[in-house]
């Protein structure tokens, strides 16, 4: 059982965090994503536009996930926002033990869960349910080296770059683009298969020529071989960051050339760097929400900020801030 199975277990108030697993931290974020994609589904207001709590909690919990704090029983939560200031009151949490987790996952949400994931490179899978919610994971395409992601995100003339320096004793261990459709492409139905439980399994094509790189994510082992994640997506104006922090946790504005916005959280045994910037021109594609809520009024989006964040396990903040490009 892998940690972004339980991630699944994540609703709109409630966060329910996993034991940590420090191998599946590109699991994690992708998971998080799926969930996010579920919400949506589940909305009748335009895609994204997730009220403070339900995206506070999942943003939370996949931070905390990723960057290897398990909460005991006893510890309290507490959200912060850009400036590293208190974000609502405390709470106490406590990390489910892991069995339980399991098996509150019914068959049906197992079934779906393997579809999703059988997603092809580029495809998007919509699964729809018989009580009328949808749920998708964030189409994606695979990379096999760090050369390799900034080969196409320069032919592609990306407003996303990598603002980190990446040591030469790093090692590539996995990679993937994140993808979304230029106004004006959209996608195609090419199938929906019935199954054996209460959904039903789509699968689109987005339309030739439309593909452009949303986000990535890349994870490296030190020399040490301490896992090190970079993450980078582009974001729209309705986006709200608060940052998950535990009893013990230091976080800190930091000041970066060219960033609007960047915050340290350092932790006992891991550091993260979050950073944000605002877009010169906004990006506008087609939303993915109309699919999976047909009864929604068609619209397109548009991306204003990219936003980007370095992980380190076993790291202090000294190791990840001396990684920022000038």
């Amino acid at each position: 059982m892998r940690i972004s199975d339980l991630m699944d277990a994540i609703e709109d108030d409630t966060v329910v965090l996993p034991e940590t697993d420090a191998d599946a931290s590109a699991r994690i974020m992708e998971a998080t994503m799926k969930k996010i994609h579920t919400i949506e589904g589940n909305k009748t207001m335009p895609a994204k536009r997730l009220g403070r709590g339900a995206l506070a909690a999942i943003i939370a919990a996949a931070i905390l996930a990723l960057s290897g704090a398990a909460l005991a029983a006893g510890h309290m939560f507490q959200l912060v926002n850009w400036k590293g200031e208190p974000v609502g009151e405390p709470e106490p949490m406590a990390t489910p033990h892991l069995e339980t987790a399991i098996a509150a996952e019914d068959e049906s949400s197992q079934a779906a869960a393997r579809i999703v994931e059988s997603q092809k490179s580029g495809e998007l899978v919509i699964i729809r349910h018989a009580d009328g919610s949808a749920e998708s994971a964030e189409r994606r395409e695979e990379l096999g080296s760090l050369e390799e992601l900034r080969e196409r995100l320069a032919a592609e003339d990306s407003v996303l770059t990598v603002p980190f320096h990446i040591p030469a004793n790093w090692s590539f261990s996995q990679g993937w683009l994140t993808l979304e459709s230029a106004a004006g492409y959209g996608y195609t139905l090419v199938s929906a298969e019935e199954t054996d439980y209460d959904f039903t399994a789509e699968r689109w094509a987005a339309a030739e020529g439309g593909d452009f790189i949303a986000g990535y994510l890349v994870v490296f082992h030190d020399a040490d071989g301490e896992e090190r994640a970079i993450e980078a997506r582009l974001q729209w104006p309705e986006n709200e960051h608060a940052f998950g922090t535990e009893d013990g946790d230091r976080a800190e504005a930091l000041t970066v050339d060219g960033m609007e916005n960047a915050l340290l959280i350092e932790r006992s045994q891991s550091a993260t760097v979050y950073m944000q910037k605002p877009l010169d021109e906004p990006i506008a594609y087609e939303s993915v929400f109309h699919l999976m809520n047909p009864e929604s009024v068609p619209i397109t989006e548009a991306f204003t900020t990219a936003f980007y964040r370095l992980n380190g396990w076993n790291a202090d903040a000294d190791e990840l801030t001396v990684l920022i490009a000038p």
